[in-house]
């Protein structure tokens, strides 16, 4: 990451952007609560945070970061419900997440979730 962000990205780590689908997902939160700096955002595709208790394992500074979820209420390899539980702690401490939840979708992508990610990166790039 570090090779990434210098010889790409002019060295600010504010212009990267990580995420992941399911399991892929929690490693890109791993990854962004744990990194030095603060990245441009995290974005979650069916997948889940992996701290149990996000308010008491996460530095303060990174709750500038912006987080993008979306899941859908018919996944049952990472069961919405399960899911849903971190993100809520994590707003009620102060991180901005844009959730997003579709009714019909199961453990997928979806043509709407890619449009509703896009708009994500655009507003918070700028």
């Amino acid at each position: 990451m570090d090779e990434e962000i210098k010889n790409n990205l002019g060295g600010d780590a504010s212009k990267l952007y990580i995420g992941g689908f399911s399991q892929g997902a929690a490693l890109a939160f791993y990854t962004a609560f744990q990194y030095p700096d603060n990245i441009g955002g995290v974005i979650s595709l069916s997948g889940h945070c992996i701290y149990s208790d996000p308010t008491n394992q996460i530095q303060e500074s990174k709750k500038s970061i912006p987080i993008f979820v979306y899941h859908g209420k018919l996944d049952f390899k990472i069961p919405y419900k399960a899911s849903f539980t971190p993100w809520l702690a994590l707003e009620e401490a102060g991180f901005t997440i844009e959730h997003h939840t579709d009714k019909k979708m199961g453990h997928t992508v979806s043509d709407e979730e890619l449009s509703k990610l896009a708009e994500f990166m655009e507003k918070s790039m700028t």
